[in-house]
């Protein structure tokens, strides 16, 4: 496999695994999965945690707002949920919020995203 892939993988012989159809329905089923206003309220919190915190030079967008709340809908349905639940948000948080801050000097994104975790209130 490490030697195919080194010599490499020529396009054309790439078979999707999924329709584009089939794609758009899940992110139609993951758009509905509930996020409690309480919930959306935390990602805010979050998410102004940043932009507020004196280690970072540039918070979170209101993209990144929006990524996170998708992506914590997805991983509720791929959890076989329809609600998102305050530890979906805790475990995305720095994977889909850590590249979107700018950090002071050396600082180190992970870790303000996790004492960020640990300052700001669960609903």
């Amino acid at each position: 496999m490490l030697q195919r892939q080194q010599q490499g993988v020529k396009i054309e012989n790439l078979q999707p695994c999924i329709t584009l159809e089939e794609l758009q329905q899940l992110r139609q089923v993951c758009g509905k999965v509930k996020v409690d206003p309480s919930l959306q309220q935390y990602i805010l919190d979050l998410v102004r945690a940043t932009r507020c915190d004196e280690e970072v030079t540039l918070g979170v967008s209101p993209r990144g707002t929006v990524a996170l709340q998708k992506a914590t809908q997805a991983f509720a349905f791929l959890c076989d949920r329809n609600y998102a639940i305050p530890d979906d948000i805790k475990f995305l948080a720095p994977h889909v919020l850590c590249h979107r801050i700018i950090p002071i000097g050396g600082r180190k994104s992970r870790s303000i995203m996790e004492r960020l975790l640990r300052a700001v209130p669960i609903p």
